[in-house]
């Protein structure tokens, strides 16, 4: 009785099988690779949970207290931070201004041509008048 020698069993192949499939880079064993219908990640995100885009809509669609011209009213989170930054541009304020000029050219696209901005930078070692007298000669 002589025995006939197998080639040894690689590794992911099944008994049985021929040995033409190779297990390598993008070709996992068979039997650990997915059922059909069965995903990769079984836990997943919980249906109930929210993404950041939803919990910020929500948090900004909160209304809140809001005293306005002396009168308490009901605003959204979302119009107390435009008014702000509104009035912040009102008072002069640069970095305002210019991060609110692209949303306003988005509303009405010739504003631009209808209203003049004036940015005037006043250097605080000159006096107003143009009189250079603590200051340094140019």
């Amino acid at each position: 009785m002589s025995k006939t020698r197998r080639p040894p069993r690689r590794p992911g192949q099944r008994a049985g099988r021929s040995g033409d499939y190779e297990v390598g880079y993008g070709k996992p064993p068979v039997n650990t690779r997915f059922k059909p219908g069965q995903s990769g990640n079984l836990k997943g995100r919980p249906r109930g949970s929210k993404g950041f885009n939803a919990l910020m809509r929500r948090a900004l669609s909160e209304t809140i207290p809001v005293r306005e011209d002396g009168q308490l009213r009901q605003m959204t989170r979302h119009e107390v931070i435009i008014k702000s930054w509104i009035a912040r541009a009102l008072k002069g304020d640069a970095r305002s201004i210019d991060r609110l000029l692209p949303f306003m050219q988005q509303l009405d696209p010739d504003i631009t041509e209808r209203i003049k901005i004036e940015l005037v930078f006043v250097d605080p070692k000159n006096k107003p008048d143009g009189n250079n007298e603590g200051g340094s000669a140019t």
